[in-house]
């Protein structure tokens, strides 16, 4: 099992953070690198500064979660961390029909929602019935870690007390 972990936090280590605008971005965005041996250092520091002064936004991505869009007409309503998969998408309106994230949206007055596909459990309020934009949906590589680590340490994981 603690293989097992190893491997997760190593593979968390090299994901994308998709969602964030002008992203994905990566740890090694900051100039981290992972070691042979699992651990971490920062490779290159100037990385973390260049970072910062050409994106100050970007370290967003690291420690803080985000759904934004990027028109007044289109406004979150509710996401579903369990079912929303984090990534960036277009939403299209025209004469009242929608589709977010090339997924059909059903509608209930100015709020469209969708059940499937990526956006699954996304619902937005849509101001407009012509209009269009997008949805950047993030978890932020706390949160990921968070997540895969609530699987071993949460009630009833793979890790229990005797």
């Amino acid at each position: 099992m603690l293989r097992n972990i190893q491997n997760d936090m190593r593979s968390a280590n090299g994901s994308a953070l998709n969602g964030y605008e002008g992203g994905p971005y990566y740890l090694s965005n900051l100039g981290v690198k992972t070691n042979r041996d699992g651990t971490l250092t920062f490779a290159n520091a100037d990385a973390l500064e260049r970072t910062f002064k050409s994106n100050p936004n970007s370290l967003l991505a690291f420690f803080k979660d985000q759904i934004v869009s990027d028109n007044a007409d289109i406004a979150p309503l509710r996401y579903s961390i369990a079912d929303t998969t984090p990534g960036s998408y277009a939403v299209a309106v025209s004469s009242g029909s929608a589709t977010i994230g090339g997924v059909s949206a059903s509608a209930s007055g100015t709020t469209y929602s969708v059940s499937s596909g990526d956006p699954n459990g996304l619902a937005l309020t849509i101001t407009s019935s012509d209009t269009s934009g997008t949805i950047h949906y993030g978890r932020s590589f706390i949160s990921q870690l968070q997540d895969k680590l609530d699987v071993y340490i949460k009630f009833d994981g793979l890790i229990e007390t005797v």
